[in-house]
């Protein structure tokens, strides 16, 4: 199911230049339940957070809101690369989206970024990624 229905992409750039403060989160996307069950996670709506706007203002600043928007479209088609025992990372042929659970077995998106256009650069931070993280 795509939470980017007409209309969306509008309220969350108003949200994205001024998140508030702590838990003035933004449903951004759904996790497949198979991916959810795995991390302990009861929910399946990921919000991103405003200290998460903020670190990834601060570290990829190219991401506009467009590209947020794309960020159902990457778990749904992406890899799925387990991140410990609590994430996710979701690789695309064009991004990257990290989302991990909370104790409380929330989701959040951690982090988002784009990934090389250039195959074998990609190929290579595919390897690096699946090869550093820890598997379930």
């Amino acid at each position: 199911m795509m939470l980017w229905r007409p209309g969306r992409l509008d309220a969350f750039a108003r949200w994205f230049e001024s998140p508030g403060g702590r838990g003035n989160n933004f449903p951004v996307a759904r996790l497949p339940r198979r991916y959810a069950a795995e991390i302990g996670a009861g929910a399946r709506v990921i919000h991103l957070s405003p200290e998460t706007v903020a670190k990834q203002k601060n570290h990829h600043p190219d991401l506009t809101t467009a590209d947020y928007a794309q960020c159902q479209a990457v778990i749904e088609r992406g890899e799925a690369i387990p991140d410990g025992g609590k994430g996710w990372l979701f690789a695309s042929a064009a991004y990257v989206v990290a989302v991990k659970a909370t104790a409380a077995g929330e989701l959040y998106m951690t982090g988002m970024r784009r990934i090389s256009s250039v195959p074998l650069k990609r190929d290579k931070e595919l390897s690096r990624l699946r090869r550093n993280k820890k598997r379930r």
